[in-house]
């Protein structure tokens, strides 16, 4: 699993004020790490941005990914994907380092060392995983996989109860994470 650390989402706040819940990653993504990743071109718009588990629903946000993905049978937000985008990300250091910090704020967050990985095809990202207790006191799991595409940084969040299953197609999505450069 890893060396555990103290570690928080880049965009300042829960997602949803959903049960969030991380188990580690050990099916393709963990295995897709890799230390000599170099950047690739930023995908053309036709790629989304994110392809949810088969199955999974996408409830809010936009034709191409971004947004909320609940497990099927899901109303209550209790499983559930959500990928975000934040313009005006210079560098993946940076998006960790905002993501930790986010992760540090959450009450009483445990985490794991975070491992390098690519996603969309050879680009660089960071995984992540840690529990921590949400507002309505049910201990929860997030996995998160972050990025940067040109000056905007992704993130792919599943989260769940601590007492459900881990749904390994919903683990294996994260690495779909394909951003793009907003426009404005």
């Amino acid at each position: 699993m890893g060396i555990p650390v103290t570690f928080g989402s880049f965009f300042g706040r829960r997602s949803m004020g959903t049960v969030v819940l991380g188990a580690a990653l050990l099916g393709p993504l963990g295995s897709a790490a890799r230390s000599d990743a170099s950047p690739s071109p930023a995908p053309s718009k036709s790629v989304p941005v994110f392809v949810g588990p088969p199955g999974w629903h996408h409830v809010r946000g936009t034709s191409d990914g971004l947004g909320v993905w609940l497990r099927p049978g899901d109303t209550d937000y209790s499983e559930n994907i959500i990928v975000e985008a934040k313009d005006g990300i210079g560098s993946l250091g940076a998006l960790f380092r905002a993501e930790v910090n986010y992760i540090a704020s959450l009450p009483d967050q445990f985490g794991y060392a975070p491992t390098d990985t690519t996603v969309c095809g050879n680009h660089p990202a960071k995984y992540m995983s840690y529990t921590y207790t949400s507002p309505s006191g049910l201990p929860v799991t997030s996995e998160v996989v972050i990025a940067v595409f040109g000056t905007t940084g992704y993130s792919a969040r599943y989260s769940k109860a601590i007492t459900e299953d881990a749904d390994v197609a919903a683990e294996r999505s994260l690495a779909t994470l394909c951003g793009r450069a907003l426009s404005h």
